[in-house]
């Protein structure tokens, strides 16, 4: 008596009920599911909906990425113009020009490789995205948003980006040089 007293006080498992499905349903060969046609895909609400949000996502992250080149652009083109008219022999500049040069190619460089990590997270957050909504969906989108969409992207292929990065190194490297002559040892680890 005990023991059916214990049972009845336990919670009891609900009975599993078959309940449709909020996800499409999908043939299955060998157990698999069978990617369905483009016009299944094209008539659900949901994945349309899915899709519009994330083109107007890749919109803004390309939208982002090409305003942050130009900016940077421009802030390379100062600092060149700038180690310019320090290495003119009768430029009257502060005592400490070469070092606060130094210290602006480094801020652009730091901020020339957050851009490109961006660039970099933002093309795989795309590849994980897609690669859960085909694995929720059963869908197989991922291959064919990625080549047709996301690899065409400006942030895929960033020529730019790296030569500001390899130029930004050697300016750093000059500028560190003319330190040297003045005695300093270029940044410190604060700087």
């Amino acid at each position: 008596q005990q023991q059916q007293q214990q049972q009845q006080q336990q919670p009891q498992a609900q009975p599993q009920h078959n309940v449709p499905s909020q996800q499409p349903q999908h043939q299955r060969v060998q157990g698999q599911p069978v990617a369905t046609s483009r016009k299944t895909i094209g008539k659900s609400p949901g994945e349309i909906a899915f899709f519009k949000l994330l083109h107007a996502e890749f919109k803004k992250a390309t939208h982002f990425f090409d305003r942050a080149q130009q900016e940077f652009i421009i802030r390379e083109e100062r600092v060149r113009e700038g180690m310019e008219i320090m290495k003119q022999p009768n430029s009257i500049m502060v005592d400490e020009k070469w070092s606060l040069l130094a210290k602006s190619i480094y801020r652009l460089y730091k901020d020339l490789l957050l851009l490109e990590t961006f660039a970099i997270m933002t093309y795989c957050s795309f590849s994980k995205i897609l690669k859960k909504h085909d694995k929720v969906t059963g869908y197989d989108t991922r291959n064919a948003f990625m080549a047709n969409v996301v690899n065409k992207a400006n942030f895929t292929n960033y020529p730019r980006v790296m030569e500001m990065i390899s130029r930004c190194e050697r300016l750093y490297e000059e500028v560190s040089a003319h330190l040297l002559r003045e005695g300093k040892e270029g940044l410190y680890e604060d700087e």
